[in-house]
């Protein structure tokens, strides 16, 4: 599990299932994904472009408080990959590290 992550990173996709490219002008979107009893539901697209590979935590994710979340590709057709494997995240409002510290 991890706790109080604050940044999701992925690599690209760089082709599809055939083995044909994939690349800026095939993507519409990644998705967000979490594990619910019927399985893996959508919850947001990420606000991000191809080759940026990466986004901060959506609030949207901070306030479930624990989830599994999964990635997927959907292409500019509408057709999705499956969903990645999933990674446990919890959000915990922790006590700061204590200030003024020291030892004589």
């Amino acid at each position: 599990m991890v706790l109080n992550p604050r940044i999701i990173e992925w690599d690209d996709v760089r082709e599809r299932e055939d083995g044909t490219p994939f690349g800026a002008a095939d993507l519409r979107a990644y998705e967000l994904g979490v594990d619910t009893d019927d399985g893996v539901e959508p919850l947001l697209a990420l606000p991000v472009a191809y080759g940026v590979g990466q986004s901060p935590i959506p609030d949207a994710v901070k306030e479930l408080k624990a989830a599994t979340l999964h990635l997927r590709c959907v292409d500019s057709a509408g057709l999705a990959s499956d969903w990645s494997d999933g990674i446990a995240v919890a959000f915990i409002a922790r006590p700061r590290v204590p200030a003024g510290f020291s030892i004589a």
